[in-house]
């Protein structure tokens, strides 16, 4: 991958507002195994 090309942060997946205004379960649902290995993908070292 060219040091210039910039990957898009994978966003992490949240319970709808509707819903978690309902109850006391975790907001944020994290990522399943496709989105954390495009996530995990991302160059640490240049930011991207």
């Amino acid at each position: 991958m060219d040091m210039n090309e910039r990957l898009i942060r994978v966003p992490v997946r949240e319970q709808d507002p509707k819903v978690r205004a309902t109850n006391f379960e975790e907001v944020c649902l994290g990522y399943n195994e496709e989105e954390a290995v495009k996530e995990a993908s991302r160059c640490l070292n240049c930011k991207n």
